[in-house]
């Protein structure tokens, strides 16, 4: 579930990257401010809920989704290219 405000710009890199590596996730913009930032360590969001705890930082929790499919190679195949 990713807990963010309706149409945070942040937000739409994690939703790509769930596109490209065919990842369903669940949105939830209706929660509370101060519900959402109290998900995350850093009082940030948007905030992925995941089977390990909660992620915050957008680019973090964009490439812990790219990951999650490394068969889509959004990564690259070599250090080099996921550099």
């Amino acid at each position: 579930t990713l807990r963010t405000p309706p149409a945070l710009h942040r937000s739409a890199k994690i939703l790509v990257a769930a596109g490209y590596a065919k990842q369903s996730i669940t949105v939830v913009t209706d929660a509370s401010p101060d519900a959402m930032k109290s998900a995350s360590v850093w009082g940030k969001v948007p905030v992925l809920d995941t089977p390990e705890g909660s992620l915050s930082e957008s680019n973090a929790v964009a490439r812990y989704v790219a990951r999650l499919a490394p068969e889509c190679k959004l990564y690259g195949e070599s250090l080099f290219e996921s550099a």
